[in-house]
């Protein structure tokens, strides 16, 4: 069980950071499963800390980029697109624009 979640912390961490955070989807799940599987492992007398440690930092990481993800959209919908100069406003594809002042 150790080396198990040695491995899917390994995997789940490089999944999150090689990617720049778009698997956190993928990330998140993996990470909480070797940390289970490193608290289960602990219980049981082995030594479990690498799965537990890169577990936590994947989650943490995944959770990190769907914190910035959400704030991200958030901060998009409250946008005033009204007060942008005409150089920059005409940058802004039709349909972009017509969703956001829209919404």
């Amino acid at each position: 069980m150790s080396t198990a979640s040695a491995v899917l912390g390994s995997l789940a961490l490089l999944a999150v950071v090689l990617s720049f955070g778009l698997l956190f989807f993928v990330a998140l799940p993996v990470g909480l499963l070797a940390i289970l599987l490193a608290v289960v492992a602990r219980r049981k007398g082995m030594r479990a800390m690498v799965g537990l440690v890169t577990g936590a930092l994947s989650t943490v990481l995944s959770l990190l980029v769907v914190g910035l993800i959400v704030a991200v959209v958030l901060f998009l919908d409250g946008l005033d697109l009204s007060g942008l100069p005409d150089g920059v406003r005409d940058g802004i594809p039709d349909d972009v624009l017509r969703e956001l002042e829209g919404a």
